[in-house]
């Protein structure tokens, strides 16, 4: 246990290191009366002054029209429309199903799932990694195909692989699969790499590209709380739902949980 944390530690040193050589962010420079620091900082970013330029009159003028804005919730909502408002509401709901759709479950208690399989703490760590891999590669190849293949499309073929390796899961442990831990490990790389493929990642990138810039801080903050609280709720009850109503069912729920996300 002590490499695993040390290891992680080494990188997020090594992070600390490399970030303090970064510049400010331009828009923050340049919010704060620091406007040639936040050109500078542009020319780092940027090829060409006229792209320097106009990404500078785009900050600026964002900043003029939010500092209209009242720095209160409430009020700040009453100036969008209701197209808005119900983008703001799909977002909050996809976090939702981001985090209840059992994706973080099984990368938080993947070698707890193997155990209850039945398998011992040296192959349920192995397969855990096995997972990680799975997980890496999954988001990798999201990356790439985005904007290819298009942002509800991945979101809709995440499900639905998550939707068979709950399915999967939910067999494999209702039946009783005994030693066989490929089923597991197909079931929990379905689950892991859907989730990697759509709600993992495509979430993050729609609040970030659908929210106006009257709102975008104040929503994306407020999406974002519900996700946390949501992935509270999950991971505190995974394991009281395991003790009361078993591995079957709780799987099942989640299998409800996705069945619900691709309706939505």
């Amino acid at each position: 246990w002590r490499v695993l944390f040390a290891v992680p530690a080494i990188f997020a040193f090594m992070q600390a290191v490399f970030m303090s050589y970064l510049p400010e962010s331009p828009k923050w420079l340049i919010q704060n009366g620091m406007e040639m620091k936040g050109r500078a900082a542009l020319q780092l970013a940027l090829d060409t002054d006229e792209a320097v330029e106009s990404r500078y009159r785009e900050i600026v003028d964002s900043h003029h029209h939010s500092n209209d804005v009242t720095s209160d919730f409430k009020e700040a909502f009453k100036n969008v429309t209701y197209e808005y408002r119900a983008v703001f509401a799909c977002i909050a709901v996809l976090m939702f199903f981001q985090q209840f759709t059992g994706g973080v479950v099984v990368r938080n208690y993947a070698p707890v799932i193997f155990k209850n399989a039945g398998f011992g703490e040296k192959a349920s760590l192995t397969f855990t990694v096995v997972l990680g891999v799975v997980k890496v590669v999954a988001v990798g190849w999201s990356i790439y195909n985005v904007d290819l293949v298009g942002r509800k499309k991945l979101l809709l073929l995440g499900l639905t692989v998550m939707t068979c390796g709950q399915v999967t899961l939910f067999v494999a442990f209702a039946v009783g699969y005994g030693q066989n831990i490929g089923v597991f490990v197909v079931g929990c790389s379905m689950i892991l790499g859907g989730f990697s493929i759509g709600l993992g990642p495509v979430t993050w990138l729609l609040q970030s590209e659908m929210f106006p810039t009257i709102i975008r801080g104040r929503a994306m903050g407020l999406s974002v709380v519900t996700r946390n609280l949501s992935e509270f709720m999950v991971n505190f009850a995974f394991l009281p739902l395991v003790d009361t109503i078993h591995d079957a069912g709780t799987f099942f729920f989640f299998f409800t949980m996705c069945v619900c996300a691709l309706l939505f």
